[in-house]
């Protein structure tokens, strides 16, 4: 489902019930446009619908900040059904991963030592 569709089902829910289930884990289509490029520019355009928003790193997470300015690879444009969740784990890589603030809807990423 494209990230408009998402967000048209959001709005259709009944009051309160989009508040009470993990947007993350809503279907979504991984078929990202031509003109995104780096991993920030993806997960920000996977997220929009969601509500969520990406955590930028500080000056000192130096490491985040690589992952962010990684080039989306061939795995980004897969047409492939999957989760928000999953969707943002496949374009940042295996060596990757997500931390969740679902109280204050933030998403950040994380090497996975």
């Amino acid at each position: 489902m494209p990230p408009a569709a998402i967000a048209e089902v959001l709005k259709q829910l009944p009051p309160g019930a989009a508040t009470n289930y993990n947007r993350l884990r809503i279907g979504t289509h991984l078929d990202l446009p031509s003109q995104l490029k780096t991993v920030h520019e993806g997960a920000n355009y996977l997220l929009t619908p969601t509500g969520y928003r990406l955590v930028l790193p500080t000056a000192t997470s130096r490491e985040t900040q690589q992952i962010l300015q990684r080039t989306l690879t061939a795995a980004a444009r897969i047409g492939t059904f999957t989760t928000v969740e999953t969707a943002l784990l496949t374009i940042a890589g295996d060596d990757v991963r997500l931390v969740v603030d679902h109280q204050n809807k933030l998403v950040a990423f994380e090497p996975n030592h």
